[in-house]
């Protein structure tokens, strides 16, 4: 039986970041999949001479992604992407081909990271119809966590409204039923109330439901492991942050922040909290 073909994933997870499986040995003669494979490997010369030339959609797909990440960006390549992709995006059979989604996505990736000034309302946009055309595709998921991003980032707003914003895609994340996308929509959130000091028992919350849903990143386990401590610690919950920092301590034993997080445990223990155990 045939493996499913994952045609845009590989690259995917150079360009935006999404979190996806390593991928599988390509089958003889899979030419196109062999570049994605190449490409997640940083083999970026390899990668372009394993698409061909023509007019197969999926080869089309591989080529402008790669100009996406060529060293030195220029403006040429961008726009050679961009008009590569707005075609695979809008002409049939986009509506129903990996491709032509993948094409929608990285079109609102464009906006988003790869233009000199960020274009919030072209990568709103692209998401917006990508989520609406194709609801259930895992690109939609992550198109839904690029939203929030823009959106509750968005520069002028009150720290009710970026709350209000915060609240709403927090009711959206219950309906993800990847755990990789409410992971990715929950630390947006919670980072968000963290960086403008919005509230920190959501703060608290979205990191506990972005680690719940598995992180890994060692990095940013590392990052909500400390965040969780302190914001625990702040709000009252001295074992809520023990157990954070104890768990950080077990397995980050070269991270700069162990002297702190030490600091911070000893600090517990003598918090009128603690004494107040039994």
């Amino acid at each position: 039986m045939p493996r499913p073909r994952r045609p845009a994933c590989f690259a995917l997870v150079l360009i935006s970041g999404v979190a996806l499986a390593s991928p599988a040995e390509p089958a003889a003669g899979d030419t196109s999949e062999a570049g994605w494979r190449a490409a997640s490997l940083y083999l970026f010369k390899e990668s372009a001479q394993r698409f061909p030339e023509g007019s197969d959609r999926e080869a089309r797909l591989g080529r402008a992604a790669l100009l996406l990440l060529q060293q030195p960006k220029t403006e040429a390549n961008l726009a050679q992407a961009e008009a590569e992709l707005e075609e695979l995006a809008s002409i049939a059979p986009a509506s129903a081909d990996e491709p032509g989604i993948a094409a929608r996505y990285l079109l609102g990736r464009i906006a988003q990271m790869h233009r000199t000034k960020v274009d919030s309302d072209a990568a709103v946009a692209h998401y917006r119809r990508l989520r609406s055309e194709h609801p259930v595709h895992f690109l939609a998921d992550q198109a839904l966590v690029k939203l929030a991003q823009l959106e509750i980032l968005a520069p002028g707003l009150s720290p009710r409204a970026r709350l209000e914003r915060v609240d709403a895609y927090a009711a959206e994340a219950e309906a993800l039923v990847r755990a990789g996308s409410r992971r990715d929509l929950h630390l947006a959130l919670a980072q968000a109330c963290a960086d403008f000091r919005l509230d920190d028992e959501r703060a608290l919350r979205h990191f506990l439901a972005a680690d719940a849903a598995g992180i890994e990143s060692a990095l940013i386990r590392a990052n909500v492991a400390v965040a969780i401590g302190e914001l625990a610690s702040r709000l009252g919950r001295p074992d809520l942050a023990r157990i954070h920092f104890e768990r950080y301590l077990a397995e980050f034993t070269r991270d700069y922040r162990r002297t702190l997080v030490r600091d911070k445990l000893a600090a517990l223990a003598h918090s009128p909290d603690a004494r107040r155990m039994p």
